[in-house]
């Protein structure tokens, strides 16, 4: 692996740790609550990939692990931010599972796809965060102003 790849992954990992970090601070509950389950996921993923445990099969079912617990939570808090999250979840379990039934090895269309899904991932969080933020902006009492 070399340094410029080195250099992506790195960058990859910064850019998530950041959104997600600004949607636990700046999201609702549900918002906070899905940037906690994605970056377990994230976490989980990553260090299977460092102890060497590449499987397919392995990261299917992490995907299916991590698709299926958003999709309570889209039940439960009624967020369609978190629905959207859910429905890429699905894609992304979907395409590994094509590939892994198919018997298919992993290409330059995998791989576009599957950055393409998790570009999503990403920008839903950033424009969930904003709404979020914007929500609470425009919910605040008018300030009353000061007797004189």
């Amino acid at each position: 692996m070399g340094a410029p790849m080195l250099f992506l992954i790195a960058a990859i990992v910064i850019a998530q740790v950041l959104i997600f970090g600004l949607a636990i601070r700046y999201g609702d509950r549900a918002i906070r609550l899905g940037a906690i389950w994605s970056a377990a996921n994230v976490f989980l993923h990553a260090a299977l990939s460092l102890c060497g445990l590449t499987s397919p099969t392995l990261h299917l079912i992490n995907d299916g692990i991590y698709a299926t617990g958003l999709l309570p939570l889209a039940f439960f808090t009624v967020s369609p931010w978190i629905g959207a999250l859910a429905l890429l979840a699905c894609g992304s379990f979907i395409l590994q599972s094509w590939y892994l039934l198919g018997d298919r090895p992993f290409d330059r269309t995998f791989a576009l796809v599957n950055d393409a899904i998790m570009i999503a991932y990403l920008l839903t969080f950033i424009a969930a965060t904003v709404a979020s933020m914007a929500g609470r902006r425009t919910a605040r009492p008018p300030a009353t102003p000061a007797a004189a």
